[in-house]
């Protein structure tokens, strides 16, 4: 197995896992919208959160770019609030 093999594979599982996640939305009956949106960006806060606390990474990322990223993701809490919520 060549080393670029596990990237494609971790790629083709992101890009079958994003495909999905409209579809399975919309199969969950009388969940509020704001409780769908927190639980996918738990989840993948749970999932990243790993990679985000290794030291190489830790120490490369300057307080700005922490400031950007929490921004960011405030931004994408709301993008997910309103995108699950034209689904309905």
């Amino acid at each position: 197995m060549t080393r670029r093999a596990p990237l494609y594979l971790i790629l083709t599982i992101g890009i079958i896992a994003i495909s999905f996640g409209a579809i399975l939305i919309r199969l969950t009956h009388n969940v509020p919208v704001l409780t769908i949106a927190a639980w996918r960006l738990g989840v993948a806060t749970l999932i990243l959160i790993p990679f985000g606390l290794r030291p190489r990474y830790r120490s490369a990322v300057t307080a700005r770019e922490w400031q950007l990223g929490m921004a960011s993701g405030v931004f994408l809490a709301f993008h997910f609030l309103f995108w699950i919520a034209s689904l309905e």
